[in-house]
């Protein structure tokens, strides 16, 4: 799908864990979401949603052979994915996985970029179903990226052009290096390192 609305919008969140059960019963208590299996899935996979059936996000075990932690990843909107991959490695990011196409979901492709902080990119099959608004009771509010060099990251993961974020949408904090990297090639879907901050009332 061409779009170019949804260019540079965060249309998804995925926690990768562990254990999907004890995951699901801490964010449920914590942030009231509910869980709705996702089908059809080849694999276990499980959809956050916050008040009036508004998905949020997924939750999946960490592939098998996979050496990170637990963690939060997102996916960033694409109007044409071949594009935003030719753009990540023009300003010397690369990739992490091979294209992933989900049948009436969209493709995606996981990255990472030049400081070695991973994200997806995700040209989805049809338009988000509802434009970007302020954020309301459940959703997530902030992103924030922890990298070894704010300025050039800042740089890079904001497009030629493009307009000004709008207010609240996330920003880039310095911070050393530490024992979890992004490093390992994926063979299946996302891994993202930083937070996000959800409104709880």
């Amino acid at each position: 799908m061409a779009d170019a609305s949804v260019r540079g919008r965060v249309l998804w969140y995925e926690l990768l864990t562990t254990d999907m059960k004890a995951a699901e019963a801490f964010y449920s208590a914590v942030v009231g979401w509910t869980v709705t299996p996702f089908a059809p899935a080849p694999n276990p996979y499980d959809m956050w949603a916050r008040a009036g059936d508004n998905m949020v996000g997924g939750v999946m075990p960490i592939p098998q052979g996979m050496n990170f932690p637990p963690h939060w990843g997102m996916y960033v909107g694409v109007d044409k994915l071949e594009d935003g991959v030719a753009q990540v490695e023009r300003l010397k990011g690369s990739a992490l996985s091979p294209v992933i196409e989900v049948p009436t979901v969209g493709r995606m492709r996981t990255m990472k970029d030049p400081q070695g902080a991973a994200f997806s990119i995700y040209e989805p099959a049809s338009p988000p179903p509802k434009p970007e608004a302020k954020p309301e009771i459940g959703d997530i509010s902030w992103l924030e990226l922890y990298t070894t060099d704010a300025a050039a990251a800042a740089t890079r993961h904001r497009p030629p052009r493009r307009p000004p974020l709008p207010e609240g949408r996330g920003s880039v904090t310095r911070t050393t290096p530490t024992t979890a990297t992004a490093d390992t090639t994926f063979r299946t879907t996302t891994c993202g390192f930083g937070t996000g901050r959800i409104p709880i009332g």
